[in-house]
């Protein structure tokens, strides 16, 4: 009996969830009339639900270590890490559970966007998942193993070339 209520609080806790993530996108569509060209990306969302339920499962498992105090330190050591590989461009920033955008560009001055341009890509992830790949508890390629991660675009070379930067930002924990 006690296994089947954790079970089924367990359920609820899930459901809860994906309530949260089905209304992501009302929000996100708030977002788009701030964030220019994100709003292209977001026919994409179905990658973001399985991110959200597994930083959820992983958070629950106790994968991931606490969500960090400063979210402006990671973001800052993150786009620090990012662009030490020596990309040059920009890339959007969705939090799946909290549902903020972030842009992380690697210039600091202002760029106007035309409407017109290719959207950029985005990285869904959350703020814990930054602080434990800063941290070396995990690579770029296990938290997409894990599918706590992704990167999604509509320009699939651009979303493989910023793989393949997050890959050398942060290599596998073993060749550290």
């Amino acid at each position: 009996m006690i296994l089947n209520i954790r079970k089924l609080a367990s359920m609820v806790k899930l459901g809860l969830s994906l309530l949260l993530g089905a209304l992501l996108p009302f929000n996100l569509a708030l977002a788009c009339a701030f964030h220019g060209n994100i709003g292209a990306q977001l026919n994409n969302m179905d990658q973001s639900y399985v991110v959200l339920a597994n930083i959820v499962q992983a958070r629950k498992e106790g994968l991931l270590d606490d969500k960090p105090k400063s979210e402006q330190m990671v973001m800052f050591l993150f786009k620090q890490k990012l662009f030490e590989t020596g990309y040059e461009g920009e890339l959007a920033y969705l939090q799946a559970i909290e549902g903020h955008i972030s842009t992380f560009r690697s210039s600091n001055g202002f760029s106007y966007q035309d409407g017109n341009e290719q959207p950029l890509p985005m990285l869904t992830t959350e703020m814990d998942v930054l602080y434990n790949l800063i941290n070396n508890r995990f690579s770029w390629s296990q938290v997409e193993k894990m599918e706590v991660a992704t990167i999604t675009g509509n320009d699939t070379v651009q979303a493989d070339h910023i793989r393949d930067v997050l890959n050398e930002a942060f290599p596998s924990v073993e060749t550290l």
